[in-house]
């Protein structure tokens, strides 16, 4: 039985293609529904929405996750992004997906920012998460680092691309603060662990807390904790 919540969490997913977008979605529903970009038949091709429930330790509820295709740097996100405005404004939560194993933002990755904000305003930034995606896959980059490096490794890759991302925010028109104030969470695969991320939690969880916070900032109320 969903509880807590009046009404689902509305979660809109989006991101380039290759950003991990479908695999976040079978994360978040906890089963295969999206085809992974990385497959043979390649990536997801249509708007498509599933249902589902979270449960945390805290509480559960009933949850809609909204995958969609990649976005490129060109025309043909006009289309797409005319036929995702009815779903942004029906989400609470946007979760905006980059690769995290890339060393840097890219000029696409800024175009996809600025798109997204001239069509949806710079109000979607305010329920927006940056998701930061295969980060369990940094390891493979340094099979033999210690413990204490890898803390180190995902902190750092962390705040350097959440640091890119505010960056890029501000340079299409976003706000300072409101640039500041939109969260990033690193995403693994599955419920797979993240290697020496946290000690005591998954980062689905994280990111969980994270969703549930940015959607009650926005219909007003009390965050998990």
């Amino acid at each position: 039985m969903c509880q807590h919540r009046a009404s689902p969490l509305r979660i809109l997913v989006v991101g380039s293609f290759g950003s991990g977008k479908s695999c976040l979605v079978n994360s978040l529903v906890g089963q295969v529904v999206a085809r992974d970009y990385s497959s043979i038949s390649g990536g997801t091709t249509a708007i498509s929405q599933y249902d589902g429930e979270v449960k945390t330790k805290t509480e559960s509820y009933c949850l809609t996750v909204v995958d969609t295709p990649g976005l490129q740097s060109s025309l043909e996100n006009d289309q797409l992004l005319k036929e995702i405005t009815p779903k942004h404004y029906d989400s609470n939560v946007v979760l905006v997906c980059f690769n995290v194993t890339r060393e840097r933002v890219t000029k696409d990755d800024i175009t996809v920012i600025k798109q997204l904000t001239d069509s949806f305003g710079t109000e979607m930034w305010k329920k927006a998460v940056f998701v930061l995606t295969f980060s369990n896959q940094l390891s493979l980059y340094e099979p033999n680092l210690k413990l204490d490096s890898w803390h180190h490794l995902y902190n750092y890759r962390k705040a350097m691309w959440t640091g890119f991302l505010h960056d890029s925010l501000k340079y299409v028109g976003v706000g300072h603060q409101e640039a500041l104030n939109v969260p990033a969470n690193l995403a693994g695969l599955g419920q797979e662990a993240i290697p020496y991320l946290h000690s005591n939690s998954h980062w689905l969880d994280d990111l969980w807390i994270t969703c549930s916070n940015r959607a009650i900032s926005i219909e007003g109320g009390n965050g998990m904790n």
